[in-house]
């Protein structure tokens, strides 16, 4: 429930050693839903979101004078939360990006950041509400109760609307099945070669042996050129298109130890004469 408002400020420290060591470890299958599914996932902020004020303010009835427990006042223990979250965050990122390989200095940061949010989770409340510590204690455990039966809901809901948006995928893999379309096969038929790999420029060149050093040199230049070009214009969090990057450089790099052996053989041999 508490994901996007002050839940960021707790978890998001213990990211940031993580994102240290691998950058891309933690937040591309994020990327990757929301590319995919931008509406879903744009409802399903918007109803974390209601349903933490929702809880907020359920949970003033019972600790706060009726004067001060308003929605109003829920909205605005929300908005503060979150921009506490946001500090806290902008603060463990910047120190994530430009401390380079210091992970200690990270997770001393990290720490720090992870005390100021658990004390704002009760200075909040208690400044909003003109609410003590135990009060304020209070409110947060109604908060996590009211706040697990609605996510229980939502969860339900969540659930049943991520089968309808598969569903129709599944139907088309099903019919696929069926035709035979999904293997690339008909009944009677042999599956067909898997289609060639498209080449790189110069990798013809680089491959045929019966050509001169040079020449495979030349052939080994123009696929380094593609490969560089392909690697600034590439989405980095597309799998598809890293995965053809890789298959590229595995073959460039196979290419390249090729020319170096037949080059020191080349070498060799001259030198024998």
């Amino acid at each position: 429930m508490q994901l996007f408002s002050e839940g960021p400020a707790v978890v998001f420290p213990l990211l940031a050693q993580a994102q240290v060591a691998q950058p891309s470890a933690v937040w591309p299958n994020f990327v990757y839903w929301f590319q995919k599914y931008p509406i879903w996932a744009a409802f399903w902020v918007v109803v974390t979101q209601a349903l933490a004020v929702a809880c907020y303010w359920l949970a003033s009835k019972f600790v706060a004078d009726y004067e001060v427990s308003r929605l109003g006042q829920a909205i605005k223990v929300w908005f503060f939360l979150f921009l506490s979250s946001l500090v806290t965050e902008g603060i463990v990122g910047a120190v994530a990006i430009y401390a380079g390989q210091s992970q200690a200095l990270v997770a001393v940061v990290a720490g720090i950041a992870l005390i100021v949010s658990l004390i704002l989770l009760f200075v909040i409340p208690m400044h909003v509400y003109a609410i003590g510590f135990l009060r304020a204690i209070g409110f947060w455990v109604l908060t996590i109760l009211s706040g697990l039966a609605g996510g229980t809901a939502i969860a339900v809901v969540a659930a049943l609307g991520f089968v309808g948006l598969m569903h129709g995928d599944l139907k088309g893999l099903a019919e696929q099945l069926k035709s035979g379309k999904a293997l690339a096969i008909s009944p009677g038929k042999a599956t067909p070669p898997p289609a060639a790999p498209k080449l790189l420029p110069g990798e013809a060149l680089a491959a045929d042996r019966t050509k001169s050093i040079a020449e495979r040199t030349a052939g080994i230049n123009q696929m380094y050129a593609e490969l560089t070009a392909h690697f600034k214009v590439m989405s980095k969090d597309d799998p598809a298109q890293v995965d053809a990057y890789n298959a590229e450089n595995a073959r460039y790099q196979e290419k390249l130890a090729q020319l170096n052996a037949d080059s020191a053989a080349a070498v060799r041999a001259q030198a024998g004469k």
